[in-house]
């Protein structure tokens, strides 16, 4: 444990960056949720959330596991594979935007509008989202925490400055949804711009000349963990398409402000993943295996006062902020068991860094199969209430999974 807490204070300007973006994020998304929960009604803001949760299933077909293999790659100092993995990444949009278009039309055919329009051009600036964040991964790589951060911090400010503004002008959720991905994109691109980002990345790649046996490695790896991040968007979007098709529209609102806090809160822990990933990278995996257990307690015991304070603020914060949704207490206050689940990142940020593709698809794979089964079986049994248990259950059992597989990772070795 002391180890563990001197590193961090030793590497703390890294980590304040980390964490002044995480509270930027999560301030953002307070609003944001605020907001969209006082200014559409329960309907409006469940279809809403319907086109976001679609849009961003699609956009992670592409290959966003580029983004890790640009932060192992560059934490190796292997540069040229940077300009290659643009390339494929734009190739991999080319489906992700062919089943936009056929969502789209089918909608369109069952007159659907909001739908159709929704799904097409949302994933227009999803995938622009995913292309541009391919600066943060290199910088994340390269160990300038403080510039991947400010892209980051961007993503988190774009909505806020232009889609908040919108919220009081219009209650069209498709609109909505497109301006929530595009705000995002203008404002990253306002950063890339001043920032000069890709003249610091040229600069990087002229002082590498990596061979091609290992760019084939480094992109063999991007298509893994791209199949991996598929798999973890669905999980984190299936359940309020599941919702959303068998309890509806007002129902799908109703789960998403019970999740919303506990979803953003485990953000927290989350920013820390690419960070742990870079700095994993670079220690052979029996010397980090050896610290796995210890990290992962530490970041339970982190936890710990979160969920307490939670438990005892979020009645208050929804009677005051959120009036039409009183029956949401009860179902956040379960939900907020998922908090725990943050101390994953800990096993999950070693089975990306050192490659275990095996078994990462089990568990990836355990992930997803969970969440459908415990939402739906919830949702037979016990309507919302029954959904939301069920997805705090698949939480808390896909966090003691990823812990299991490092255990017996450990047996082995």
């Amino acid at each position: 444990m002391k180890k563990i807490i001197s590193r961090i204070y030793a590497e703390r300007k890294d980590l304040t960056s980390i964490i002044s973006t995480s509270v930027i994020s999560l301030a953002s998304s307070f609003f944001l949720m605020i907001a969209f929960a006082n200014l559409l009604n329960p309907n409006q803001l469940g279809i809403y959330q319907y086109i976001i949760s679609i849009v961003s299933i699609i956009a992670s077909l592409s290959l966003t596991g580029s983004n890790t293999a640009i932060i192992r790659a560059a934490a190796k100092k292997e540069y040229d594979f940077f300009p290659i993995v643009y390339r494929y990444s734009l190739l991999s949009f080319i489906p992700s935007t062919l089943i936009a278009v056929i969502i789209a039309v089918y909608y369109w055919l069952n007159t659907n509008t909001y739908l159709a329009v929704g799904v097409a051009f949302g994933t227009v600036g999803a995938l622009g989202i995913q292309l541009l964040l391919r600066y943060n991964a290199i910088f994340i790589g390269t160990g300038d925490f403080k510039i991947s951060n400010i892209l980051l911090k961007a993503i988190a400010f774009g909505p806020v400055v232009i889609l908040l503004p919108l919220l009081f002008l219009t209650d069209n959720p498709a609109l909505l949804a497109i301006t929530y991905f595009f705000s995002s994109l203008i404002c990253m691109l306002v950063v890339i711009k001043v920032w000069n980002m890709p003249a610091k990345i040229r600069a990087y790649i002229t002082i590498g000349r990596t061979q091609a046996h290992i760019i084939k490695q480094h992109l063999s790896f991007a298509f893994h963990q791209s199949v991996i991040t598929f798999v973890g968007g669905m999980t984190a979007h299936i359940d309020k398409i599941i919702i959303f098709q068998m309890l509806g529209a007002e129902a799908t609102a109703l789960y998403f402000i019970a999740v919303s806090i506990p979803d953003r809160l485990r953000g927290l822990l989350k920013q820390f993943e690419p960070y742990l990933f870079s700095k994993t990278t670079n220690h052979e995996a029996l010397g980090s295996l050896k610290n796995i257990n210890k990290k992962f307690y530490f970041a339970l015991i982190v936890v710990i006062p979160i969920f307490i304070a939670y438990l005892l603020v979020a009645p208050t914060f929804f009677r005051l902020f959120l009036e039409q949704y009183q029956e949401a207490i009860l179902l956040t206050l379960i939900y907020g068991l998922t908090l725990f689940g943050s101390a994953a990142i800990i096993p999950i940020s070693y089975m990306k860094a050192h490659g275990d593709n095996v078994v990462f698809y089990i568990y990836t794979a355990a992930t997803t199969l969970s969440k459908i089964l415990f939402v739906i079986i919830g949702i037979s049994f016990g309507g919302i209430v029954g959904g939301i248990a069920g997805a705090t259950l698949a939480t808390v059992f896909i966090t003691l999974f990823s812990l299991l597989i490092i255990q017996f990772k450990r047996f082995l070795n």
